[in-house]
């Protein structure tokens, strides 16, 4: 679980993941966290950092069939 969240906050644009869970079901993993980012991102720039997450977390968990990532702005 620790290397997940490391792949995930060493993501480029990414500041924190206060919110991280892991659950198994069935022989897949189910993945939901909240990636904190600069709130100056655009919609598309916010969309890309998020789209690298889910491609690091992928190739460290290749089990993971459902990732839910929710970026949110560092400034909420």
């Amino acid at each position: 679980m620790e290397a997940s969240r490391k792949a995930l906050e060493g993501t480029p644009g990414v500041l924190a993941v206060p919110r991280f869970k892991l659950r198994w079901s069935g022989h897949g993993l189910q993945c939901a966290a909240t990636l904190v980012m600069d709130d100056g991102l655009t919609l598309a720039d916010a969309d890309q950092v998020t789209r690298e997450a889910r491609h690091r977390l992928k190739h460290v968990l290749p089990k993971a069939d459902d990732m839910v990532l929710t970026p949110l702005p560092a400034t909420r």
